[in-house]
């Protein structure tokens, strides 16, 4: 089954999923699902589609600026635009301030963690790219600094600074036009003392 870009509904999205997970077990480590996004030429925010054909249905909810593109999302996947505080899924722009975002979507409760919100930040393919030291599961002591854009620096500092009581968190994922992606689950944090420089 196809949409009408020619990205397959069962495949594709198969494959983007497991690539989510992959990222998601494996913070700060590179993912991409580049074929995918190739198949939404179509369309000028390919990988926003291709997270959104993934994961959204009529029974989840998401939050994009860009009236146009969250008319098709909407459209595609049948799923219901709502603002920010209400919303599943959170797609942002690079340039938007993480003070202006996170402290007002969703960090579940300690009772429905689960109902909380994974933000999606668009970066820039070829923008700067920090070093940083991270902490959390699934980074390995011994393998724990990581290049990543320069916005998932910010992005995770001011998610750190709300201090969100575990299991309750926001988790974050950044994400390139051309396919290439990356996740910060809500337990990874800078490691405390260390500084990010510049590559």
């Amino acid at each position: 089954m196809e949409s009408k870009y020619g990205f397959h509904l069962v495949h594709d999205t198969q494959t983007v999923f497991r690539a989510l997970l992959d990222a998601t077990a494996n913070p700060g480590r590179e993912q991409e699902a580049k074929a995918q996004v190739a198949r939404l030429k179509g369309a000028s925010n390919g990988m926003e589609l291709a997270i959104a054909l993934t994961l959204l249905d009529n029974e989840v909810t998401f939050f994009e600026r860009d009236g146009a593109l969250s008319e098709e999302i909407a459209f595609l996947t049948r799923a219901r635009p709502e603002p920010l505080h209400w919303a599943d899924l959170v797609f942002v722009g690079e340039g938007e301030d993480p003070d202006a975002v996170l402290p007002y979507v969703k960090s579940g409760t300690l009772e429905r963690p689960d109902d909380s919100a994974t933000v999606f930040v668009r970066v820039d393919e070829n923008g700067e790219s920090l070093c940083a030291a991270l902490t959390g599961p699934g980074i390995p002591p011994e393998s724990d600094s990581f290049d990543l854009p320069a916005a998932a620096t910010r992005w995770l500092r001011a998610r750190q600074a709300l201090a969100i009581e575990y299991p309750r968190g926001v988790d974050l994922v950044f994400f390139t036009a051309e396919g290439r992606f990356l996740a910060l689950p809500r337990l990874t944090q800078i490691r405390e003392g260390e500084t990010s420089w510049l590559m």
